[in-house]
């Protein structure tokens, strides 16, 4: 017969008898009580119309809000159990202001955008975008 010293391990090391291990593995679910599956369906309403921002706190605040007393703890136990978890939304980085190293030509346009000849003018703008944590260069060119 083969002990299992693992088992005997974990429970010295958290402090907890065997016996009552095996007896908490043995333990039927809880029951859900009418109260709590009320608690429930709010939680899941929350969640849902701040479309996933809102952690077990601001849940438990926003239901507080409109007058149900709830512990954070019970919310956060609860959204454990469904599985809800809340999306971090990306930081917001500033981008510093770069010097432009290349030369910059003059304004001889000055927003006199009448040309007498077709492709007479030429006109271009150049435009920084963040896709999948690379920056792009776009340049479009307009004739005028």
């Amino acid at each position: 017969m083969r002990k299992d010293y693992s088992v005997t391990l974990l429970c010295k090391v958290l402090g907890v008898s065997k016996s009552g291990y095996y007896a908490y593995l043995k333990r039927p679910p809880r029951e859900i009580s009418k109260e709590e599956l009320d608690l429930i369906n709010k939680i899941k309403r929350v969640y849902s119309l701040h479309k996933g921002t809102y952690g077990c706190l601001r849940i438990t605040s926003n239901l507080k809000d409109r007058g149900y007393v709830v512990n954070h703890k019970k919310v956060e136990r609860i959204m454990r159990e469904l599985g809800l978890k809340a999306v971090v939304r990306g930081k917001k980085t500033k981008v510093a202001k770069l010097q432009y190293a290349g030369h910059v030509y003059e304004n001889i346009l000055s927003r006199s955008f009448d040309a007498a000849l077709p492709n007479h003018k030429w006109v271009t703008d150049m435009t920084e975008v963040e896709i999948s944590g690379e920056t792009i260069c776009i340049s479009t060119i307009g004739l005028i």
